[in-house]
């Protein structure tokens, strides 16, 4: 792999919130489904990655958002970054 692009800077919070499946104005659309939605701070191992996959929200460290969005918007990380469920 190469790296195109190095990041720089550190992550926002949004001022409104965030979108996952479409953009924050709804003009694109995610034809498919989406079941967890897990943010961190960090980049994470591989062996952190394939725990995130089979264990979704079991990699705690530098989570900032765990949405298991089959039951509703919470967030389980603890960030109280909960949202709304459309569609």
């Amino acid at each position: 792999m190469t790296e195109i692009v190095t990041p720089a800077g550190s992550a926002v919070a949004p001022a409104t919130g965030y979108c996952i499946g479409n953009n924050t104005a709804q003009t694109i659309t995610f034809n498919g489904r989406i079941a967890y939605v897990q943010v961190w701070s960090r980049i994470l191992a591989q062996d952190e990655l394939n725990t995130a996959m089979l264990h979704p929200g079991r990699v705690t460290n530098g989570l900032l958002l765990f949405a298991p969005l089959l039951t509703g918007g919470e967030d389980w990380s603890g960030q109280a970054q909960n949202g709304t469920v459309t569609g």
